[in-house]
Parts: C-alpha cells; sequence; structure tokens
C-alpha cells in the first residue's frame, strides 16, 4: 500500500526530476520511490535488523515513533561509541 508525503526539494532538483521523468515516461513519483527503494537496498543486514526490532519495539510498547526513534538513535551511539574504544 502506498502511503502519501511530502517530499521538499530543491528547484534544481525538481527540474531534474521533471526532465528524467519525460525521458523515462514515468512520473517523478515513481522515480522519487525508485531513489527511495535503490537506498533501502544499500541497507546492511546490520541495519536492516536494526529497523526490524525498533518495529517490534514501537508495536509492543506502543510508544510514539519520535520516542522510538530517539531510542534508537541513542542506541546507534552508544554502539559506534563501544566500537571506536574496541578498536583502538
Amino acid at each position: 500500500m502506498l502511503k502519501r508525503t511530502t517530499v521538499y526539494l530543491e528547484d534544481t532538483e525538481v527540474e531534474t526530476l521533471k526532465r528524467i521523468s519525460f525521458i523515462q515516461n514515468v512520473s517523478m513519483a515513481e522515480l522519487i520511490r525508485r531513489g527511495v527503494q535503490e537506498l533501502c537496498k544499500t541497507f546492511s543486514k546490520e541495519q536492516k535488523d536494526a529497523l526490524a526490532t525498533l518495529a517490534e519495539i514501537k508495536a509492543d510498547a506502543k510508544v510514539s515513533s519520535k520516542t522510538a526513534m530517539n531510542a534508537a538513535l541513542k542506541t546507534q551511539k552508544e554502539v559506534r561509541r563501544e566500537r571506536k574504544t574496541g578498536r583502538r
């Protein structure tokens, strides 16, 4: 199911999207969806697992998206800090 969202782009980005859209005969929305899909493909297994865990935590705890995201970002920072100190 597709969800409606708003994306803010620079004028130059919009013009580029319009041109690509015309050349490829697809909507600008489709080009943006494809870009997001490509970005998601670049996620590591660890990142995908973290997103899945975050979704589970949010569903189980019935917390807001903002609260869940803040907790995830805090945890991510802690893990990165531990990795840096462990490498030295």
